[in-house]
């Protein structure tokens, strides 16, 4: 697969060979391969939810609870665990695939439970029903921003709890190696490639009088130059 340094120095040469003094820098292709990147990672997964490709797994994730409430969003004396990674935003939280802790009984042993997804302002019900209502077998989890809270589990020891998700990829570019793979998907790195010039075309044709670099101001009479991308190798998925 494609490495970001192969992707990264391939645009930035077609953007040389469209305009010889361009200002486009590394840093500039790298946050925007990864912002198109993260869109068709969530338009792959939303094609073949499910699919273990994409799906990232974190083990040891601990449960905190916390003693005082603290706005926004901690509340007192609730179980919870913070997301270790930012997640794409689906209906339902399809982002996270699942949550789960390993359940002692001593006569099966060790078992792994699974939680349910649920929402803060539903989740009052639950409680009403004999067949819904949270427990150690049977938790639910409802996420508020990067705090995912836990139902079910106040009378039980859970110190830490696995989970799988579908995470985005870090536009920082201090936190990644240039030389890892650029984790999407073969076919789609022809249309990663257009869109990105695009976007790259749209800064170039950008008048040199409307750019806040600190020059003069003053508007030219002539108009400025349309600069056409070089085409990708193939545009369809």
């Amino acid at each position: 697969m494609a490495t970001y340094r192969y992707v990264v120095n391939d645009l930035l040469q077609a953007f040389q060979q469209v305009e010889a003094t361009s200002k486009i820098t590394q840093a500039h292709v790298f946050f925007w391969v990864q912002t198109i990147a993260n869109r068709l990672r969530k338009k792959s997964i939303e094609k073949n939810y499910g699919s273990g490709d994409l799906l990232n797994i974190f083990t040891g994730i601990p449960v905190l609870k916390q003693v005082a409430s603290t706005n926004p969003n901690v509340v007192k004396g609730r179980k919870y665990f913070v997301l270790p990674r930012a997640i794409y935003d689906y209906r339902n939280e399809k982002g996270i695939n699942y949550v789960s802790y390993e359940f002692s009984d001593d006569s099966i042993g060790f078992t792994k439970i699974f939680f349910q997804p649920t929402a803060p302002s539903v989740s009052h019900r639950l409680y009403y029903s004999p067949y819904e209502k949270p427990s150690s077998r049977n938790p639910y989890f409802y996420r508020v921003h990067d705090n995912i809270y836990l139902l079910g589990v106040d009378d039980v020891t859970v110190k830490t709890v696995e989970v799988g998700l579908y995470s985005v990829l870090d536009s920082r570019i201090n936190l990644i190696n240039i030389d890892d793979t650029l984790d999407i998907d073969e076919e789609q790195i022809s249309i990663l490639r257009y869109e990105v010039l695009n976007l790259g075309r749209f800064a170039l044709m950008m008048p040199q009088d409307r750019r806040n670099d600190g020059a003069d101001t003053t508007i030219t009479q002539g108009k400025p130059t349309a600069i056409t991308a070089p085409k990708a190798e193939s545009e369809s998925q």
